[in-house]
C-alpha cells in the first residue's frame, strides 16, 4: 500500500482557544517523583509544573531548579501538561548499571488513568490507544475527548499508582 498517504486515516487532536477569562486556578503546583529512596536520590527527579495564570502557561522545575531551553536560555512551559499513568515493567535486556537500576518499559497501549493540566484545572480522565499506530486519546470525565490549548503539549507518563502532589 504504497500509494495510501500517511494523513489518509490521520485523526488529529482537538483544539481550543484559551479561555478568555480563566477561572481561579484549582491547583497551582502539581509535583511528582521518578524515583525512590533516599532524599538525596529522590531530589534529582523530583517534577513539578507551576501554574502560571498571567500567561496560562505551566512551568517545570525539575531537581528543585527552574529547567531551562537550552536555546533560549528560558523556563520551560507548556500551554498543556498531561499526566498519563500507565503499567511498568523491566525491559529484561540484560543492562543494569549500578545505581540507576535497569531499563524499564511503559504499556502505551490500551487504556488508563490521567490527569490533564489546562487553564489552571486539573481534569481527571484517561487515556486510550488501541494500538501502535494509533493517535492517543485523551478523554475526560465526561467521556468526551479533551480540546486542548493550542501551544506546546508536554506529556509526562507516570506509572499506575504514582503519587502526585497538588498544591492549592
Amino acid at each position: 500500500e504504497e500509494d495510501v498517504s500517511w494523513s489518509e486515516n490521520f485523526v488529529p487532536w482537538k483544539f481550543k482557544d484559551d479561555s478568555s477569562s480563566p477561572s481561579s486556578p484549582s491547583g497551582r503546583s502539581v509535583e511528582f517523583n521518578f524515583s525512590s529512596g533516599s532524599a538525596s536520590r529522590i531530589a534529582p527527579y523530583q517534577v513539578r509544573w507551576d501554574y502560571d495564570q498571567k500567561e496560562n502557561v505551566y512551568r517545570r522545575v525539575s531537581g528543585n531548579k527552574q529547567l531551562l531551553d537550552l536555546n533560549t536560555g528560558q523556563q520551560i512551559s507548556a500551554k498543556n501538561v498531561l499526566l498519563l499513568f500507565m503499567s511498568l515493567s523491566r525491559a529484561n535486556d540484560g543492562y543494569i548499571e549500578e545505581g540507576l537500576g535497569t531499563h524499564l518499559l511503559y504499556g502505551t497501549k490500551g487504556q488508563g488513568r490521567a490527569k490533564f493540566l489546562l487553564d489552571g484545572q486539573i481534569l481527571d480522565g484517561s487515556w486510550l490507544k488501541e494500538s501502535r499506530t494509533d493517535r492517543t486519546q485523551f478523554i475526560d470525565s465526561q467521556n468526551q475527548e479533551i480540546k486542548l490549548n493550542r501551544g506546546l503539549i508536554w506529556i509526562e507518563i507516570l506509572p499506575v499508582g504514582q503519587e502526585i502532589k497538588v498544591d492549592l
